[in-house]
């Protein structure tokens, strides 16, 4: 399957009145859904410019089986896997005595998912999966080209969706959102007519 990032690369993309279909729309006018609070489009000039989003890192207690899930089921590559107990990791991390697993896996556009499993702080706890509608980082955002088919395999496979692909309330996308073994949202976007 092929994946493309699904952030825009444009200003005017960062706004996006649905997350399944990015609409673009004027940057100095504000967004007219009915309770939405007025915020501007506009940054600040003088603050610094994000260059790229670089990865999303999830850490996971069973390496092999996200693993499966992200290369297997879902078709990404493996471009790093390496184990780091360095002074540097832990300092970063604020975990002493960390060790840590990690496989980074790249979408055809390069754009990658960093999976981190702590060897040295073993953990079989899970937390009870979030709802969509939890504060704080929520899912992951995947484009697909073809989710009718992926939906299927990921059934089989025993994967949890909380709806089959549905259409966009523009018309502009499917979406679903399933879970990862670790119970991470993502959501699977095919987008109709790019």
């Amino acid at each position: 399957m092929a994946f493309r990032h699904h952030a825009a690369n444009t200003a005017a993309k960062l706004h996006a009145h649905h997350d399944d279909a990015f609409r673009l729309c004027c940057i100095t006018q504000p967004c007219e859904a009915p309770g939405t609070p007025t915020i501007p489009h506009t940054r600040d000039p003088n603050a610094m410019t994000i260059l790229a989003v670089r990865h999303t890192g999830i850490v996971v207690s069973d390496m092999q089986r996200s693993l499966h899930f992200y290369r297997d089921l879902l078709g990404m590559e493996v471009w790093a896997d390496f184990q780091d107990e360095s002074d540097y990791v832990q300092s970063v991390t604020e975990v002493t005595g960390a060790k840590v697993w990690m496989i980074k896996l790249k979408a055809a556009d390069g754009v990658s998912i960093e999976l981190l499993q702590y060897l040295s702080h073993p953990s079989d706890i899970r937390q009870p999966p979030s709802k969509a509608c939890d504060v704080g980082v929520n899912h992951i955002a995947l484009q697909v080209d073809d989710i009718d088919s992926l939906h299927t395999k990921l059934v089989a496979e025993g994967i949890r969706f909380h709806a089959p692909p549905t259409l966009s309330g523009d018309g502009g996308a499917k979406v679903t959102y399933c879970r990862d073994p670790e119970g991470v949202i993502v959501e699977l976007v095919q987008i109709l007519n790019p």
